[in-house]
């Protein structure tokens, strides 16, 4: 039988690489083009999101293109550097295969009303 400590440290690891023969492992050279994709996708939603939800003023986005689509990113080097520090952080994550789930959430007050 394993102790509460033993039972919460394997809870917080990160589940073992799918063995080599498994068919839905995805080869490593995949794996990082796949990843990088993703964290261009995220980086361009989260822009978006903060430019559509009115988080920041519209004065402070650049209309720029990715994914061969218009698209909003905000020229602040704050916030540039946040965006990149959070999707980072999600990166390494799904790196180590320890998410199951990619929510972005705001908290922030409702626009006011027309």
């Amino acid at each position: 039988m394993m102790s509460a400590g033993e039972q919460q440290q394997q809870q917080h690891q990160p589940p073992s690489p799918p063995p080599e023969d498994d068919p839905s492992a995805i080869p490593l050279p995949y794996a990082h083009t796949l990843l990088r994709s993703f964290d261009s996708f995220l980086t361009v939603a989260v822009h978006n999101i903060l430019y559509y939800r009115g988080i920041y003023p519209p004065r402070t986005f650049l209309s720029v293109r990715a994914f061969d689509l218009p698209v909003q990113q905000n020229r602040h080097p704050l916030v540039c550097a946040w965006v990149r520090d959070a999707v980072d952080a999600v990166s390494a994550q799904i790196a180590d295969g320890a998410v199951h789930r990619v929510a972005v959430v705001l908290h922030a007050p409702p626009p006011p009303p027309p």
